[in-house]
C-alpha cells in the first residue's frame, strides 16, 4: 500500500513541474509581446543600448585608406524593389551627400552601367566574395591602385522599413560604399547602433571632399627597371604602371644618352591599376665608355604628377 502511495505522490510532482514550466514559459512569451518598444531606435545596424561598443574608434577611418570612385560624378540605379517610398528615402540621402560634399553628385543610369546598385530585398542582389560588406552597404569591386584604390562597383541593400524622417539607415550604408568604417560615437551616423537623432559627422564630409578635390587622371611610373650593358649595346627590362584614377590614352617611352634618343617604344594605353612590363634587347650606345641613361615617359595628357615619368640610370 505504501509503495502505490510513493507511485502517486511522483506522479503529482511530475505534473506539478509540468504546470509549473508551462506557466514559465507562458509568462516569459506575454512579457516579450507587450514589453515596451523604444520610440526612436531602430533595429537597422544592429539595436541593444545597452552594448559597449568595443575595438571601434572614434577616429574616421576607411577600409582601405584613399579608397574612392575615379569620379566626383557617382551614377546608381534603384531596383524596381523598392517602393515609392523607399526610393525617396535613397534620393534624399543621395542628396544629402552631395549637399554636405559639393564636389560630389550623383547621378542615375540603367542597372548595367552603374556605380552603386541599390536594392530593397535581401535578394535584390548576392554578396560576393571577397568584398567588404559593412552592414547592407559597401564597395563590391575594386581596383587595388597604388595612390588611390578606386572603387568600380558598390552595393546597398535596404530591407527594413525606418521611422526616422530623416534617412540614417540609407546615408549610412552609402557612406559604407564609400569606404568608411563603423565609428564608437553615439551621436553619429556611423555608429554601429541606429537612433533618428544621429547627424553626419563633418570629418566624414572634409575627408571626401580632400579626396574628391583630386582630378581623375592617369599617373605612369617606373618600376621594376634593370639593365645589362654588353659591350656597345644594352639590355633593358622595365615596368611601367599606372597608379591613376583613369586609364592613360597613349604614351612613349623614350631612351636617352645624354641629348641623343637611342631608343624608343609605343606604350599604348594603359589601365590605371595596371602595367605593362618592356624588354629591349640590343639598343646601341654612343660608346663603350657610356656610364648612364635617361628614361622618360612622355604623353601629351595631364597626369596627376610628370615627376615620376623620369629615371637616371647607371649602367
Amino acid at each position: 500500500m505504501s509503495e502505490k502511495r510513493a507511485d502517486m505522490g511522483l506522479a503529482v510532482n511530475i505534473l506539478l513541474i509540468f504546470l509549473l514550466a508551462n506557466l514559465i514559459i507562458f509568462g516569459a512569451y506575454y512579457f516579450y509581446q507587450n514589453r515596451d518598444n523604444p520610440s526612436q531606435m531602430l533595429e537597422v545596424f544592429g539595436y541593444n543600448p545597452d552594448k559597449n561598443v568595443v575595438n571601434i574608434s572614434s577616429e574616421i577611418t576607411q577600409f582601405i585608406p584613399n579608397l574612392r570612385f575615379p569620379e566626383s560624378s557617382v551614377s546608381y540605379y534603384i531596383n524596381s524593389n523598392c517602393d515609392y517610398g523607399q526610393r525617396a528615402r535613397i534620393e534624399n540621402a543621395l542628396q544629402i551627400l552631395a549637399d554636405g560634399v559639393e564636389i560630389l553628385s550623383f547621378k542615375r543610369a540603367i542597372e548595367e552601367n552603374a556605380e552603386i546598385l541599390i536594392g530593397c530585398s535581401k535578394e535584390s542582389y548576392e554578396t560576393e566574395k571577397n568584398v567588404f560588406i559593412a552592414g547592407e552597404g559597401g564597395p563590391t569591386r575594386i581596383v587595388n591602385s597604388t595612390l588611390y584604390p578606386t572603387i568600380l562597383k558598390g552595393k546597398v541593400l535596404l530591407y527594413q522599413d525606418s521611422e526616422c524622417e530623416y534617412p540614417v539607415t540609407e546615408v549610412h550604408e552609402l557612406l559604407h560604399v564609400f569606404g568608411f568604417d563603423h565609428i564608437n560615437l553615439k551621436n553619429k551616423i556611423m555608429y554601429p547602433y541606429s537612433d533618428c537623432s544621429q547627424t553626419l559627422d563633418e570629418r566624414m564630409i572634409n575627408h571626401l571632399e580632400q579626396l574628391y578635390e583630386v582630378q581623375s587622371l592617369a599617373d605612369l611610373y617606373f618600376d621594376n627597371v634593370s639593365a645589362v650593358k654588353q659591350g656597345i649595346y644594352l639590355n633593358l627590362s622595365l615596368e611601367v604602371n599606372n597608379q591613376g584614377l583613369k586609364n592613360s590614352e597613349s604614351s612613349a617611352l623614350k631612351i636617352y644618352s645624354g641629348e641623343n634618343l637611342i631608343g624608343d617604344s609605343d606604350l599604348g594605353a594603359i589601365e590605371f591599376g595596371s602595367g605593362v612590363i618592356f624588354r629591349l634587347n640590343n639598343i646601341r650606345l654612343p660608346s663603350r665608355d657610356t656610364s648612364e641613361v635617361k628614361l622618360r615617359i612622355e604623353t601629351s595628357e595631364q597626369e596627376l604628377s610628370k615627376d615620376n615619368n623620369y629615371l637616371e640610370l647607371k649602367i
